[in-house]
């Protein structure tokens, strides 16, 4: 791969999407930057009341991770997936097995009882690799 292949990203992938398919559920998520518009703005936006104690490293840990939670549950989740019966259908499993719509709210506490999961889907939506323009140019046969 070249230079370019190698970093050069697509802006449909970053804001559109990308599915990631796990054994129970999938999600498809925009990516944490890039051509993603959305999520610098809302992080600027969420951030702002507290850019003195951001500056100062004072911010509690607690509200550093509720505005994250909200920005990636607004900007970088656009989708999620419950497999049931052999079949996708919309929304997130709940503890008890019920599938509810897919919310920020829904999903700002999934991020908070699963901080795990919450990891992987940063660490996915900040990895180049998955938003490649090149990656996309074979996917269509180029």
């Amino acid at each position: 791969m070249s230079l370019y292949e190698d970093f050069k990203t697509s802006d449909l992938l970053e804001t559109k999407g990308v599915r990631f398919e796990n054994a129970t559920y999938a999600y498809t998520l925009a990516r944490s930057g890039g051509a993603n518009k959305r999520f610098n703005k809302l992080f600027e936006r969420l951030a702002r009341p507290h850019r003195r104690q951001m500056d100062n490293n004072t911010l509690p840990e607690k509200t550093a991770e509720r505005i994250m939670y909200q920005v990636y549950a607004k900007t970088i989740v656009l989708r999620w997936e419950t497999l049931r019966d052999e079949e996708w259908v919309d929304g997130v499993e709940q503890p008890g097995g019920e599938i509810v719509p897919m919310s920020e709210e829904v999903l700002v506490q999934l991020f908070q009882d699963l901080p795990d999961l919450f990891a992987q889907i940063t660490d996915d939506a900040k990895d180049v690799a998955y938003f490649r323009q090149a990656d996309m140019e074979s996917d269509a046969g180029n």
